[in-house]
């Protein structure tokens, strides 16, 4: 590589790697209502370390009777909960504070995504809490334009299942969400006939699809829209729909409760983030003093690729999407952390032992890099498919270990076989006295 090639290279370098480090942690607003709040405001916290809330669930003085088995709610509720795409619902019950009262107040504590301007999005919680205590039955409403209200299949089960089925681009170039509605077989017999019956009398079928007094779905349907017992509906808010098909398919729950909202304590402290923080920061630059006290230039290098490495990982929890960092998440991102450190330690006692031997400085780090591929990559992958396996079987707060993880264990590859070397490749050329530069020395005879 000639000198001016690896100038070039290390300038373009360093200005990845100061874009990378300026979109961590700057923040600033921008347009009228929107801020910009780094990569690490951008990170959704999982209810264990930060930004959770708790939503207290207090029986409806409205019931009848008490609670046959509270156990049994909890459990609804967190199955709903868990359908709408929280991993971890933390849900107790606590003894009702109120005098004279028997029964359960239900506990719910829920980690808050993020909103446009990095604060803490509690309005789609609350919906969500709302739709998984949602309390009644479905009902079903059909007729013509006439009467377009009157109650059917009164007694009768109706729908079989209905599930969010994603996103699509409409005409319009909008991108709109569906979900599957599927009836069962004497539903859809019935409303078939019916609207076969209006269609006869050149008249208009509506339906409306209702939870207590919620109504959910409401339309006009015919027989090119209703030809099998699955009916498609679409709506513009991603989260409206996966809340409307959930009430759908589950209906209410038998009582009724007010839920009150209030921030939640993390449950492993206030000061939970903040430790994790310091941890990795002092395990990156533990590695980094280490690599530049034993082995100089090479350190430099491993270096760079280290700081590259904890940047890019954590882009990452910005980039996937359901990444909600919890503590056993951060635990991944150390141990990550750590295969880097083994893999470019591994790497550089190569290179040493190769010019030892009496190879060239330039020959030495093209074989010690070659010597050392196979274990690092050995390792790496051993890492990657580790961290794969706990987040697929793995439940819990334990499925954030195996997605920081297993990430990490890739990032961690890429940064020791390629860009150590590169960094190495560009050092050596810029360097006058490459081998007191490296701290490479010969073996003594």
């Amino acid at each position: 590589m000639k000198k001016n090639k690896a100038i070039s290279l290390l300038t373009i370098l360093s200005i990845v790697l100061a874009v990378l480090f300026f979109i961590t942690f700057a923040k600033f607003p921008f347009g009228s209502n929107k801020h910009f709040n780094g990569i690490l405001g951008a990170v959704e916290l999982d209810s264990d370390i930060g930004n959770a809330y708790t939503f207290t669930l207090v029986y409806s003085d409205e019931n009848i009777g008490s609670v046959e088995d509270v156990s049994e709610v909890t459990n609804t509720i967190e199955q709903r909960l868990v359908k709408l795409g929280y991993k971890n619902p933390v849900i107790k019950t606590v003894k009702s504070a109120q005098d004279g009262v028997v029964d359960y107040d239900i506990l719910i504590t829920l980690p808050a995504g993020m909103d446009q301007n990095g604060q803490p999005d509690t309005s789609k919680l609350s919906s969500d809490v709302d739709a998984a205590k949602a309390y009644g039955e479905i009902m079903l409403y059909g007729g013509t334009s006439e009467n377009p209200t009157g109650r059917i299949l009164e007694g009768e089960d109706i729908i079989s299942n209905a599930y969010y089925s994603g996103s699509f681009i409409d005409e319009d170039d909008s991108t709109k969400y569906s979900g599957v509605i599927k009836f069962t077989s004497n539903a859809y017999k019935f409303i078939k006939q019916e609207i076969k019956t209006a269609e006869e009398e050149s008249a208009t079928y509506y339906l409306t699809i209702k939870l207590g007094d919620e109504t959910l779905l409401s339309g006009s349907l015919s027989s090119d829209t209703f030809i099998d017992s699955t009916l498609i509906i679409t709506n513009s808010d991603q989260t409206t729909m996966k809340q409307n098909v959930l009430k759908i398919s589950t209906g209410g729950l038998a009582y009724i409760y007010d839920a009150e909202m209030q921030e939640a304590t993390p449950a492993l402290g206030n000061g939970a983030v903040t430790v994790s923080a310091v941890a990795i920061c002092v395990s990156i630059v533990f590695i980094i003093a280490a690599l530049l006290v034993f082995y100089r230039g090479l350190g430099v290098a491993g270096a760079l690729s280290t700081l590259a490495f904890i940047l890019v990982e954590l882009a990452m929890l910005v980039a996937v999407p359901g990444i909600k960092l919890s503590m056993s998440g951060i635990i991944g991102i150390l141990a990550s952390t750590a295969v880097l450190g083994f893999g470019l330690n591994l790497t550089f006692k190569k290179i040493s032992n190769e010019f030892a031997k009496g190879k060239t400085i330039k020959a030495a780090i093209n074989s010690g890099f070659n010597k050392a591929l196979k274990p690092v990559l050995l390792t790496n992958l051993i890492s990657a498919v580790a961290g794969l396996l706990t987040f697929i079987f793995a439940g819990g707060y334990a499925y954030c270990f195996g997605i920081t993880f297993g990430i990490g264990a890739v990032i961690s590859f890429i940064a020791t076989a390629l860009l150590s070397k590169l960094y190495t490749s560009i050092l050596l050329c810029l360097s006058k006295k490459p081998e007191k530069f490296f701290n490479v020395k010969r073996e003594e005879a």
